[in-house]
């Protein structure tokens, strides 16, 4: 699969969105598009679901709207409790406009894993400082409901934000407004090590933004069976100069909190949508490597 060179800064994985206080989409074309973050796995303390129940979750996005409504970036949010489940969606199309808690802005979206699905939007409403100027930079705090039928109608919940200019430049469009999604779905896979080889399942989905980060997830099971699950998470990330065949990402076990480095490359004359994956770290004791089917998207 031959893939478009791009080149992302180190950053921190965060949160991008438009903060025209109160405008619609045609008075936010005289200013130009803005943009907004939040970092990294930022911490959830209560998503509160349509059934009435309470859980705590990690949320990580970066949405980026455009004057014409144009839009681009994604969202992931992860669940936390005994089935630590992670949603990863794409945003297609946005708009910033008001009602009568003042402004607002609403994303379409698409949900890439576990279960591909459209028809899903996620409104932010600016809690901290509503009545901002036209163009505002600086921290925000965001209510934010998500409708997906799929994973339980609307849920809600508030997270921090900040916001950045988005300048109307087509070179830095070109570059930097795009996101990409890594999708290797669950499979058995033959694991290289010093010591010999032996077989383990494996699954990793990543939703990588412009800015640099990383939000997804990455299972692979031990010699003894045993699955450990790293989570993704940024800065660190990039694509190398070989046309953007190669990969590297961070990540972190759930159970321990070591760190491994993920290399993620193109497997040479493969036929099918296959890449070599080399797992990097101490508390896998050796180099890992295997091949994997798995598909890179950017949108």
């Amino acid at each position: 699969m031959k893939l478009k060179h791009f080149t992302y800064s180190f950053a921190y994985l965060s949160l991008l969105l438009p903060l025209l206080g109160g405008l619609s989409v045609p008075a936010a074309a005289q200013v130009g598009g803005h943009t907004l973050f939040v970092r990294e796995h930022t911490r959830i303390a209560e998503v509160h679901h349509a059934d009435g129940s309470i859980s705590s979750a990690e949320f990580a996005a970066e949405l980026i709207l455009h004057p014409d409504g144009r839009a681009n970036g994604g969202w992931g949010l992860r669940e936390l409790g005994t089935a630590d489940v992670l949603t990863l969606y794409r945003v297609v199309e946005g708009r910033a406009s008001s009602d009568h808690q003042g402004p607002f802005f609403e994303f379409k979206s698409q949900r890439l894993s576990p279960l591909p699905g459209d028809g899903i939007t996620i409104i932010l409403h600016p809690l901290a400082n509503p009545h901002l100027p036209t163009v505002s930079t600086g921290s925000v705090t965001f209510r934010v409901d998500v409708s997906d039928p799929l994973a339980g109608g609307t849920l809600s919940f508030v997270a921090p934000g900040q916001v950045l200019p988005h300048p109307d430049i087509p070179s830095v469009t070109e570059v930097f407004d795009r996101s990409s999604f890594i999708n290797a779905p669950p499979q058995t896979v033959v694991v290289q090590t010093p010591r010999g080889s032996y077989t383990a399942y494996f699954m990793n989905v990543a939703l990588v933004f412009p800015s640099g980060g990383v939000f997804g997830l990455l299972e692979l099971a031990a010699p003894s069976g045993e699955v450990v699950r790293y989570h993704h998470h940024g800065p660190g990330v990039y694509r190398s100069i070989d046309g953007g065949a190669t990969w590297a990402l961070h990540a972190r076990a759930g159970s321990t909190g070591d760190e491994i480095t993920i290399i993620n490359r193109s497997a040479p004359d493969a036929s099918e949508p296959c890449r070599i994956y080399d797992i990097l770290g101490t508390q896998v004791n050796a180099p890992l490597r295997f091949e994997a089917h798995a598909d890179i998207t950017i949108f």
